[in-house]
């Protein structure tokens, strides 16, 4: 099992303007879940999500993996990967050099990196737009590379928010069977952020099967 257990324990977020965020959380996500944060907007998910990938500290309360609170910790320390919505790739990079970017940064041999990429560039169906810049793509190409560069980096805990924004049914029901067959096989641990009804029944559906 590669994935890392999440425990939310007694989280809380206030905002300047006090509005609260949050009030007291706890939450238990066991290692390999498949864990879905579902409600309107503005009821805090977001909030939670950057709290866990390190984004924003909690007023109050603690955030495990495992049994370290990474609370305190910024993203980099922590062993998890978050796919927001506004993608945030570098421009001036294609789509290949996007996904490569995390494995260059960790000097990973070339040809491993090559084998990667071009394998999760695959599984998030964008081999015609391998060449491409961001600036050719549209959102939901966008928001796929995104993905793909979080997936290679083979976090314990991936966090997506709202994962299959821009994309038809037919497509988001593609990517999210490929995504829980990925980090099932590796045991990893996964929360989704969406208001998305249909894509929480075709998960459940993908994990029954």
């Amino acid at each position: 099992m590669k994935g890392s257990r999440v425990t939310i324990e007694h989280v809380s977020k206030r905002f300047d303007n006090g509005f609260i965020a949050l009030d007291d959380i706890n939450i238990t996500i066991e290692p390999g879940e498949f864990f879905s944060l579902l409600g309107p907007s503005g009821c805090g998910k977001t909030t939670l999500l950057r709290i866990i990938a390190g984004f924003e500290y909690p007023d109050e309360g603690a955030v495990l993996f495992d049994e370290t609170n990474v609370a305190p910790l910024p993203p980099d320390k922590r062993h998890s990967n978050t796919v927001f919505q506004t993608y945030a790739l570098f421009p001036h990079l294609s789509v290949y050099e996007n996904v490569a970017f995390p494995l260059r940064l960790r000097k990973v041999p070339k040809e491993t990196i090559d084998e990667k990429v071009k394998h999760y560039i695959h599984l998030v169906q964008l081999d015609q737009h391998i060449h491409k810049k961001p600036n050719q793509l549209s959102g939901g190409q966008k928001q796929r590379v995104a993905i793909a560069r979080a997936l290679i980096n083979e976090p314990k805990v991936l966090l997506l928010d709202e994962p299959t924004a821009g994309l038809n049914a037919e497509l988001g029901e593609r990517l999210i069977r490929a995504i829980l067959t990925e980090l099932s096989a590796e045991g990893r641990t996964l929360i989704v952020i969406t208001h998305d009804l249909p894509l929480l029944d075709h998960m459940k559906q993908v994990i029954e099967l």
